[in-house]
């Protein structure tokens, strides 16, 4: 079973799994792991998927969302946090979101 990220953040970050193959046919691209079942991605999930490169966050990728489709920035980050929570669940996508950086204990006064 796949987490669900309910707390999936515009911050965070994405790439696809690198053991998921994919294939670009005319309606856009199918996507599966091994041994699993294949996921036809409609055309702006498959904008999103080729946007998750592991150095955007998910904002970012709803901004080009935004500005590719003429869609106002909310209902493009609304869409894109929908589409990156759907692709978690399929299980098809790395979560490299720098985790928060725990505090140095030299630091901390005495």
């Amino acid at each position: 079973m796949v987490p669900m990220h309910t707390d999936l953040q515009p911050t965070a970050v994405f790439r696809p799994r690198v053991d998921v193959r994919v294939r670009l046919t005319r309606d856009g691209y199918l996507v599966a792991l091994p041994d699993a079942e294949t996921f036809a991605l409609p055309e702006v999930t498959s904008f999103i998927w080729r946007a998750l490169d592991g150095k955007r966050t998910v904002a970012g990728v709803a901004s080009m969302v935004a500005d590719e489709y003429a869609v106002d920035s909310s209902e493009a980050l609304a869409d894109t946090l929908e589409v990156v929570q759907a692709l978690l669940e399929m299980g098809v996508l790395n979560d490299l979101t720098p985790a928060a950086t725990p505090p140095n204990p030299r630091w901390e006064a005495s």
